[in-house]
């Protein structure tokens, strides 16, 4: 048998004089009342065989299940990537030019620049006036 038509599985018998096959074909269990046609598997069989094979497995994929998965998975997905957004607009918001923190930070480079200078100035008045580590600092 031999396929007709792909799209409707249509078949067709196809009949072939072949060469005669090193064995000798048995047929045996048949009523001998009966003619009987020996038959061949044609190729293309094979690959319908296989074929089917693989959309049988094909069919065993519980696709409905991943796709619960999948969508379960892109509501979670989502959910993160609004989190994600609220927090980075919060961050935005705390280190803008105009933030509480942005003023507090720059008031504090400002007091470490101030004790960064007046530790300057003990370091040098110590370096002309040793003694004032003992006596203090001298009158002018």
């Amino acid at each position: 048998m031999k396929t007709e038509n792909l799209l409707t599985g249509g078949q067709f018998i196809d009949l072939t004089i072949m060469k005669k096959s090193a064995k000798p074909i048995k047929l045996a269990g048949i009523n001998p009342a009966y003619p009987t046609i020996p038959t061949v598997s044609a190729g293309f069989s094979v690959l319908q065989q296989r074929l089917d094979a693989l959309f049988a497995r094909f069919n065993e994929v519980p696709i409905e299940s991943i796709g619960k998965n999948l969508d379960s998975s892109l509501a979670q997905l989502s959910k993160t990537l609004k989190q994600t957004n609220k927090t980075l607009k919060g961050i935005d918001k705390t280190m803008s030019p105009n933030s509480q923190l942005q003023a507090q930070i720059m008031k504090t480079m400002n007091d470490f620049s101030a004790a960064s200078k007046a530790i300057k100035d003990l370091a040098r008045m110590i370096e002309r006036n040793p003694q004032s580590l003992l006596l203090g600092k001298p009158s002018k």
